[in-house]
């Protein structure tokens, strides 16, 4: 016979000299050039559009990095959830999350969907892309998978099920076995399981495999944790008096929520050509002199467009304020927007496909004034 390092098993490859969830170094490999063979196919066939594109995604790239996530899924929900909270009292689940390198991958693919090089924040990319880290769709699957082996009485898989839960409560949940992990996962999220107190070991192993676990409950509670950031009420502060002091939700979030609120760009096609110029400008990642701070104070970062020296160039002033867009701005009555309507509901007016065509003329105007191509 011949001598092997490591079995394939179920399309996952196993070691006797490695951790089980090294089992998804092979996942990652192929998500990896599945996600820049998929990018390069729909650019060819001009499908790399948002809509089509994330749906391309799911079906095709996030189905390999979540390939047997439903067994080596706790081990990664654990190293997330199993994490004290920050001096501010945050779970900061969707900062620990970035560093996963799976998610390394989703994140990968939608800065290339928004044609930006430097994320300036994670969060606004995949919230404008109405999109959860990769922990969500596992915890999912995982929760799914339970419930599958307590409906599954008198098999095998109950019969291991249940060895596993009398391990993880011999161990009070220490031993890095699947249900050590599970168990440990709800005890962080808050729905461990209500024991009778007054059951031996035999009978709380019996209570714990008939009891399916509330997967709605239980997905709620890691959703409302991985939105903390957003649900901050320092975010309630208007954008220009915002003052960022680096240890909390960040002035980019701030502009996002008072200046684009949530997208509605995915409902109708736009062109690749100014669908990148509204994507960008909604994340933040225009040139704009508040976003090129240099070392020098908000007050000095003056529009050169427009040559005001009180002036800020901030997103609310290329939209509502600067004279040298006075021109294309005036579409925005065709489109409904009258001289009353705010930063907010202009960019969030149901014709999109104009609204893009406005921003795109806008930014070509700007890159003409500053003698940029």
């Amino acid at each position: 016979m011949k001598w092997v390092t490591q079995a394939r098993y179920l399309g996952l490859h196993y070691s006797p000299d490695s951790s089980f969830e090294s089992c998804t170094d092979e996942l990652f490999d192929a998500g990896q050039r599945a996600m820049y063979a998929l990018i390069n196919k729909l650019r060819r066939k001009g499908l790399f559009i948002p809509r089509i594109a994330l749906m391309c995604f799911d079906t095709q790239i996030r189905s390999i990095l979540s390939y047997g996530a439903q067994v080596w899924g706790p081990y990664f929900l654990l190293q997330l959830l199993d994490r004290p909270r920050d001096a501010e009292g945050r779970h900061c689940y969707f900062d620990h999350a970035m560093e996963d390198r799976m998610v390394g991958i989703q994140r990968t693919f939608l800065r290339t969907l928004a044609s930006i090089g430097r994320v300036p924040d994670n969060r606004l990319l995949f919230r404008e892309f109405s999109q959860e880290p990769l922990h969500l769709h596992w915890a999912t699957l995982v929760y799914r998978f339970w419930n599958k082996l307590v409906r599954g009485k008198n098999s095998i898989s109950h019969n291991v099920f249940r060895e596993e839960i009398r391990t993880a409560l011999l161990t009070n949940c220490i031993r890095p076995t699947w249900g050590s992990m599970v168990l440990q996962g709800l005890r962080c999220l808050g729905h461990w399981p209500d024991l009778p107190a007054d059951l031996d070991l035999e009978g709380r192993v019996d209570f714990l495999s008939t009891r399916e676990i509330c997967i709605e409950s239980v997905m709620f509670t890691l959703e409302e944790h991985f939105k903390e950031d957003w649900l901050s009420p320092r975010l309630l502060i208007l954008p220009r008096d915002f003052v960022s002091d680096g240890g909390k939700p960040g002035v980019k979030m701030c502009r996002h929520t008072h200046w684009m609120g949530m997208p509605h760009h995915d409902a109708s096609y736009i062109p690749m050509s100014v669908y990148t110029s509204l994507l960008r400008f909604r994340l933040g990642a225009w040139a704009l002199e508040v976003n090129c701070p240099n070392g020098r104070l908000r007050e000095q970062r003056w529009c050169r467009v427009c040559n005001n020296a009180d002036s800020v160039e901030d997103e609310y002033h290329v939209v509502m304020e600067c004279p040298a867009y006075t021109e294309m701005r005036a579409g925005f009555a065709e489109l409904g927007m009258g001289q009353s309507s705010n930063m907010l509901q202009i960019m969030s007016m149901q014709d999109q496909l104009g609204l893009a065509r406005i921003i795109h003329s806008i930014r070509m105007r700007r890159s003409s004034s500053m003698g940029r191509t």
